[in-house]
């Protein structure tokens, strides 16, 4: 990874911004409470457009805490169309995302800025490109704070 960060400036940018501000939220207040979850499902999704204001790619950490079927379910219930559709969120939608294990990272770029990138589809494959390594950074790191929560714990 820290190759890969030292060629990817989006990289280094996420990086820098997990560094200094979320990973100390998720060490103190995230990780002790999900000790327990050994497994994750990762899920991203992208709104790229020419007739939005921004341009916005989501990635979502999910504890495997949840019947990912009933899960699925619910949501449908609460939020029947996809948000990048919707002119409006619903509340309880809203609630859930707040008061749910799941971990969200929401990266919003402002059109026609693709930093030293050709085009949008560059700079798109950057990005993913980018959260994959973060992916192996954060399935290490939790798998490391879980050990140490274990041997503080016992």
């Amino acid at each position: 990874m820290r190759k890969m960060l030292e060629v990817n400036p989006i990289a280094n940018a996420i990086s820098q911004v997990y560094n200094k501000s979320i990973k100390i939220d998720l060490v103190k207040l995230y990780f002790p409470e999900i000790k327990y979850v050994n497994k994750w499902l990762f899920v991203s999704d992208y709104s790229f457009s020419n007739i939005k204001t921004n341009d916005v790619i989501s990635f979502s950490f999910i504890p495997h805490v949840y019947d990912m079927f009933e899960l699925s379910k619910y949501i449908r219930t609460i939020a029947p169309k996809d948000i990048k559709r919707s002119r409006s969120i619903n509340t309880e939608f809203s609630d859930f995302l707040r008061g749910s294990p799941i971990l969200n990272f929401s990266i919003i770029i402002r059109n026609h800025r693709y930093l030293s990138f050709q085009n949008r589809d560059r700079f798109k494959e950057s990005l993913i490109y980018s959260f994959d390594g973060l992916i192996k950074y954060f399935d290490e790191y939790s798998s490391s704070l879980k050990k140490m929560i274990y041997i503080f714990n016992t």
